[in-house]
């Protein structure tokens, strides 16, 4: 999302309008529409990638947490708090913490097969699974040492837990960088947010002849140029919502290019007409402009 594409989306909308009104060439006005409709399903592409992503991080992030509390749950006694800690809880803790992780596995490998049937796997989201398998299969290995450990005669429970909460470390430290890949993740999606905005921008502007003609937008019954550039002049609006407008008139008339069947003005007397958009994707097909001359 370079300036450039930011540029062009902008931009777009306003040069098939200038071609449309000065009789340029059909297929120069289909290949501008044609670049549009590329660039919002782009946007719409990138959103819905960066989605998944975002997904993709969540079910990560839950993942490190579960096994970080439950590392931390190895050495206490749950059953009861006041009661020491026995070689038979931390067996029993151990247990549990193993069948967490396997349930964890079948998860990463469903995602993970998710991404590349999607076609992601050159995405972030499959290094930092693999991050986390390896994660886990030295979580896997911990566990075997420490129920190995724990069946010795005489072993100092105390000095196993000092041990793994000193491995704790790696998992923190992965947790820190999904974070990080998470905060990126957010300021991508807001530029697109901005970019699907200005994709999506309208901009209107009712008045009479004269008003139109004042304003420099109008001359000789023709839009002008330099007029529809500054954009002060208009009233923005979202094409993906804005339905209707209300406006009086002796005689409307819409004198940008938007098809007759994809919208139509009634009236309710006393000169007070409304437009209705009916086909929105078609109304706005050749332009982001529209302007509405009420005599």
């Amino acid at each position: 999302m370079n300036k450039t594409t930011f540029f062009g989306a902008s931009c777009i909308g306003l040069i098939v309008l200038l071609f449309s009104g000065c009789g340029n060439s059909n297929s120069e006005i289909v290949r501008l529409i044609a670049e549009r409709d590329s660039l919002r399903a782009e946007t719409a592409n990138q959103a819905d990638r960066l989605n998944g992503y975002e997904q993709t991080i969540s079910l990560l992030n839950g993942t490190l947490d579960s096994i970080a509390y439950e590392e931390k749950m190895i050495f206490v006694n749950t059953g009861d708090l006041e009661m020491p800690v026995t070689k038979d809880v931390v067996r029993q803790n151990l247990e549990r913490f193993e069948a967490i992780l396997n349930r964890q596995k079948d998860q990463i490998r469903q995602l993970e097969a998710k991404l590349k049937v999607a076609n992601d796997s050159t995405d972030n989201s499959l290094r930092l699974i693999s991050h986390l398998k390896d994660q886990i299969s030295a979580k896997d290995i911990q566990i075997s040492q420490l129920k190995k450990e724990i069946e010795k005669r005489n072993v100092d429970i105390a000095r196993l837990q000092e041990q793994v909460e000193s491995q704790q470390y790696t998992i923190n430290s992965q947790s820190v960088t999904i974070d990080e890949l998470s905060k990126r993740n957010q300021k991508q999606t807001e530029a697109l947010a901005k970019q699907d905005a200005i994709l999506n921008n309208g901009y209107v502007l009712i008045g009479t002849k004269s008003d139109l003609q004042r304003k420099g937008v109008l001359k000789k019954g023709h839009l002008v140029a330099d007029a529809i550039l500054d954009r002060s002049k208009f009233w923005q609006i979202d094409m993906r919502t804005w339905r209707e407008v209300t406006f009086t008139a002796k005689k409307p008339r819409i004198i940008t290019n938007m098809p007759s069947s994809s919208y139509e003005i009634t009236t309710s007397g006393d000169k007070n007409f409304t437009l209705h958009i009916i086909n929105p994707s078609d109304f706005w097909k050749l332009s982001s402009y529209l302007v509405i001359q009420t005599d």
